[in-house]
């Protein structure tokens, strides 16, 4: 079992021996002058990971707007898949809280009026992100790519320079300000389908540098050959690992021991 103690001193170690690869790795091609950007600089001097890879040369509706061209067709009467991506969409570009760092509402109420949204949580953000890009293939809709885009925007802002996903609400999920690493997992496939999308490379350097957060956050168990991140629990700026917020462990468990399972038979 890895000690808090020894787990911080792993992470700084990596962190010093990986950073200016990392850096290098986001910067190669930025070399318009600007001061924080340029290759040769160290990663802690951005501020986030959305700095580092330049938000606004992503995040362009033309270029991730689904390519091709509408005709009409007469075909089976099957089911339409084009028309339930669609319908998905509308919902995944409209069940999120911009004011909430855009976090999703898991549920709605409707025994009364206005309807009750319920169930906000920061653990399903990257979901949306990354499930929008393949709808959109499958129906070409263009509705609130806006929306879309700013929901990226929004997660990468959430990215230190160290490749933390520090959640920014208090919600139905991890405690605020602290790092569940499935919403990093999550993320970097979101990552992956943007950059399958409009094949731009600076998504890659984003999902880079995530990646090296997640492969830092591993908790490795040399002896038996593997790694593991604590069951349900999220990890704070300290290095302390708490359980999530949604209730208490079906089997008991303290983070960050490493899991096991008991067999009653």
């Amino acid at each position: 079992m890895v000690s808090r103690r020894g787990f911080l001193a792993d992470a700084l170690a990596a962190t010093g021996a990986g950073r200016g690869a990392l850096a290098g790795l986001i910067a190669a091609d930025f070399h318009d002058g600007d001061p924080k950007i340029h290759a040769g600089v160290p990663a802690r001097e951005a501020s986030s990971a959305s700095e580092m890879v330049r938000t606004e040369q992503l995040l362009d509706q033309n270029t991730i707007k689904a390519k091709g061209h509408f005709f009409e067709a007469t075909v089976p009467d099957t089911l339409d898949l084009a028309e339930r991506a669609r319908l998905c969409v509308n919902v995944l570009t409209q069940n999120m809280e911009p004011t909430q760092h855009y976090g999703v509402y898991q549920a709605f109420k409707f025994g009364r009026s206005p309807f009750q949204l319920r169930g906000l949580t920061w653990n399903l953000p990257g979901k949306n992100a990354r499930v929008l890009p393949l709808l959109r293939t499958m129906c070409g809709s263009d509705f609130n790519l806006d929306v879309e885009c700013n929901l990226m925007a929004e997660l990468l802002s959430d990215v230190d320079v160290q490749g933390m996903v520090y959640c920014p609400i208090d919600n139905d999920g991890a405690p605020k300000d602290t790092y569940y690493p499935a919403v990093g997992g999550i993320l970097c496939q979101a990552l992956a389908n943007w950059y399958a999308r409009d094949q731009n490379p600076r998504w890659l350097k984003a999902l880079a540098v995530i990646a090296a957060g997640l492969d830092r956050l591993a908790i490795r168990v040399p002896e038996r050959g593997y790694a593991y991140y604590p069951l349900e629990s999220s990890i704070d700026r300290e290095g302390t690992w708490h359980f999530t917020a949604r209730g208490k462990p079906t089997s008991p468990y303290t983070p960050p021991e490493e899991p096991f399972r008991t067999n009653k038979d």
